[in-house]
């Protein structure tokens, strides 16, 4: 849990330039220092900070082919779009007997295959060759990182060679990942390749070991390739991503060494609460630390060594701050293990006395025109109070109490209704948490189901005694039947047009239109018919149409439809 201004213990960091030291080599850096790596010089550096400059010792010239600078972690680097992007390089990388690559690379998506980088033939036509040197992700069906030496010579036949994968590697999408493989003797079947991400050492598997009668010609027509598998059509497999800060040198670095790439990183301190304040109150932690560099807690004041912690390779370094008395305040001093080369971190972290609180959450409900005495306040609204309780011997207290009015609770069942045979009505009369609720018949749940005509109430109480109460009228279903033919012949068969049903209506109309919409008949009279006149003259058959409202039981209702009227 992060530390907050007004609870617990408060940390406070403060950045005061204490004092400039003539750093040595190997001399441990500060906070956001570059660090300087003493390795030898690669052959092949791309810092790519929007520049294709090779600052490496070999003559290489370098191409973009598609992709586009952007913002990376480290400055700048490149951005693949997985179809047809790639970096070239020229000439290309030789057969070396031993060689590493490293580079940072932030995928984007891994669904596909996506070359990092490739030393392959380039044929005539829409095949791609054989490789030397082939590191790639999601390649050969083998999901994760896989590496490839091969050692043929003609654009023909089957892929062969030697080949290394380790699918266990899983690599993050859209976050950096540094990558490194190291391969010694590379002509040689008894060759030792490695792969490494971030700062773990993963050995690899061969999977693929066939026999070599011929070793790779300088002058066969074999290309570089950055963040693709070939330049062929269809066989480039652009990476899908950021590729940035890539070295490749003649020889092979060990685990160490390569530590400190990942490393790269600036080296900062991160602060937060840590268990309970009456065991330890504050972790104190130094992100990406020196190698060979040891690193102390000290009190400014006293300079007393407070804590000290051993090194495990690229994982931060912590130390527990347990409950403090009096405020602290606190420098990291790092030491060289390989010199006597020394400094204090140029950032002071203050500690100050307020102990970490234990919150305890009381609830109070009010009832309508009652109060709450709390301290010398009388309390009768909704409120929010806070107390704090010191405790000198372990963590002090801070009471949350609220405060919640009672309001009288108010019901409603809603509309009176109908109900028709086999239908269910569920009626809902929930208020608030805590009401109890008292049905017609006993019932105490807050809803009750409906299944025949009746007459349903509900009385609902609140915890201050505060009661509501609704009631319902649940009619039975009224059928109204409307016939679609009738004969106005005086035969006294079907001579009148008029609804069947038993229902009582009230607000009755019934209107008859003929089909230019001209109103025909009109009546408010449940007991009156039509009988096929229109100002005393019978109309010619056709169709004619009908509309009856009416109320039944507080409903309003209405039917719409065609008669025909045949003579």
């Amino acid at each position: 849990m992060r530390l907050h201004m007004n609870n617990v213990l408060r940390i406070i960091l403060l950045f005061l330039l204490i004092f400039s030291i003539d750093a040595k080599a190997q001399c441990p850096t500060q906070l956001n220092e570059t660090r300087d790596f003493d390795l030898e010089a690669p052959l092949i550096y791309l810092a790519l900070d929007s520049n294709l400059i090779n600052e490496g010792t070999g003559a290489y010239s370098v191409e973009l082919i598609g992709g586009k600078y952007v913002k990376s972690d480290r400055n700048w680097g490149v951005e693949f779009d997985g179809v047809d992007d790639y970096i070239k390089l020229s000439p290309t990388i030789g057969n070396l007997q031993d060689f590493t690559i490293t580079m940072w690379i932030t995928p984007y998506n891994q669904e596909e295959a996506m070359g990092l980088l490739s030393v392959r033939e380039q044929c005539v036509g829409d095949y791609r060759g054989y490789s030397m040197i082939h590191l790639n992700i999601n390649e050969y069906e083998v999901s994760g990182l896989n590496y490839q030496v091969n050692s043929h010579q003609n654009c023909s036949g089957w892929s062969g060679g030697d080949r290394y994968i380790n699918s266990l590697i899983d690599l993050p999408n859209n976050s950096p990942s540094f990558i490194a493989l190291t391969v010694q003797q590379n002509d040689d079947k008894s060759r030792v390749v490695n792969l490494f991400v971030d700062c773990e050492a993963y050995p690899t598997e061969q999977i693929l070991n066939l026999a070599e009668e011929t070793v790779f010609s300088a002058s066969r027509n074999y290309t570089t390739t950055i963040g693709a598998s070939s330049t062929v059509s269809e066989f480039i497999n652009s990476f899908d991503g950021i590729i940035d800060e890539i070295r490749v040198y003649d020889s092979v670095l060990n685990h160490e060494e390569l530590s400190e790439f990942f490393q790269d990183k600036p080296l900062d301190i991160s602060m937060e609460a840590y268990g309970n304040c009456g065991i330890d109150s504050t972790r104190i932690c130094i992100n990406n630390p020196d190698l060979n560099v040891d690193y102390f807690l000290k009190d400014k004041n006293t300079n007393e060594q407070l804590d000290v912690q051993p090194q495990l390779m690229c994982d931060p370094i912590c130390f527990l701050v347990g409950q403090v008395d009096t405020d602290q305040t606190i420098q990291i001093e790092a030491i060289s293990q390989t010199n006597d080369c020394s400094l204090i971190l140029d950032t002071t972290l203050l500690i100050q006395q307020n102990r970490n609180a234990i919150e305890n959450v009381d609830t109070t409900f009010i009832c309508q025109g009652d109060s709450v005495l709390f301290g010398n306040e009388y309390i009768k609204t909704n409120s929010v109070k806070r107390d704090t309780i010191k405790n000198e011997s372990e963590c002090d207290s801070i009471n949350i109490n609220y405060f919640n009015l009672i309001e009288p609770p108010v019901v409603s069942l809603g509309e009176d209704a109908s109900i028709c045979q086999l239908e269910t009505l569920i009626l809902d009369a929930y208020t608030s948490e805590g009401n109890t609720y008292r049905w017609q018949d006993g019932s105490t749940q807050s809803s009750y189901e409906v299944v025949e005509a009746g007459i349903y109430s509900v009385r609902v109480e609140n915890a201050c005694g505060l009661t509501s109460s609704d009631t319902l009228l649940i009619a039975p279903c009224c059928e109204v039947l409307v016939p679609n033919v009738f004969s106005p012949n005086a035969d006294n068969l079907n001579d009148r047009f008029h609804p069947i049903t038993t229902c009582h209506f009230t607000n009755y109309q019934m209107s008859i239109y003929n089909r230019w919409g001209e109103l025909v008949f009109e009546t408010t009279d449940r007991q009156e018919t039509w009988d096929g006149t229109f100002k005393d003259e019978a109309l010619p058959m056709g169709v004619y149409v009908y509309v009856i409202e009416y109320t039944d039981h507080q409903i309003s209702n209405q039917l719409k439809g065609d008669i025909l009227l045949l003579r």
